[in-house]
């Protein structure tokens, strides 16, 4: 199944605004990244074209496994979700997850199906649970290569302070 995750409808749902939008993305980049290894799972994420990432065709970054889109220039993700579905040959095999109906609805008459960003997170916790995955498992996963980056170590970081502030507060 092919996962697009309508980005900023998901960053406005779980993410409170205590950061500048760059970094508030970036922080759910990385939880979101850490929650689907765990999960075995993969998704595309798209938002809206943000000023350091326009231009006339749509720009791309991998944090495997996720697949980081920003819309083209002077196109809302919502559109560009949209035309990518009327191209794709596989819409029967792709989720749309959002909480905008407008946009759900749009999807679900291009054969496409839509999970609301709630139904969506349960199913990514359930599989974690599934695979009985703990924040430390997935590194002894033969399948999975990290590399020395940026990203993978403010991911290991957050793994720490994660397990920090529960042997603190006592979970």
């Amino acid at each position: 199944m092919d996962y697009w995750i309508d980005g900023y409808n998901l960053l406005f749902k779980i993410k409170s605004h205590m950061h500048s939008l760059h970094q508030s993305r970036e922080e759910l980049l990385n939880e979101l990244k850490l929650h689907l290894i765990k999960s075995q799972m993969k998704a595309t994420i798209i938002f809206d074209s943000a000023e350091e990432n326009s231009g006339d065709f749509p720009s791309k970054k991998s944090l495997h496994p996720i697949e980081v889109i920003f819309s083209p220039a002077g196109m809302t993700a919502d559109d560009y979700i949209l035309e990518m579905l009327r191209t794709t040959i596989s819409a029967k095999n792709t989720v749309i997850v959002t909480n905008d109906s407008h946009l759900a609805f749009s999807c679900r008459n291009s054969l496409a199906r839509s999970y609301s960003i709630d139904d969506f997170l349960k199913l990514v916790f359930k599989e974690e649970r599934k695979r009985h995955m703990s924040n430390y498992d997935f590194l002894e996963d033969p399948d999975h290569q990290f590399k020395e980056s940026e990203e993978n170590i403010q991911m290991f970081v957050k793994i720490f302070e994660d397990r920090l502030n529960r042997n603190q507060t006592g979970e």
